[in-house]
């Protein structure tokens, strides 16, 4: 069973165009944390780097796309 939480971003992401609120995000795994440090991502960016593996779902935007 996989934890999710969807909530509405304040100021949101633009994609083509479009600014993208809602959003879905799924809770850190240990993968998670072993992926940030083999991608040589520094400890001040680690927040946001986890933050971005997490989102599963911005509104319309495709997820290989949220997973860049």
């Amino acid at each position: 069973m996989a934890f999710t939480h969807s909530a509405t971003l304040p100021i949101g992401v633009f994609y083509k165009n479009q600014r993208h609120r809602d959003f879905t995000v799924r809770i850190s795994t240990i993968g998670d944390e072993i992926a940030l440090v083999e991608e040589g991502i520094p400890d001040s960016g680690t927040i946001v780097g986890a933050l971005a593996r997490c989102i599963t779902e911005l509104n319309s935007i495709p997820a290989e796309e949220i997973h860049l």
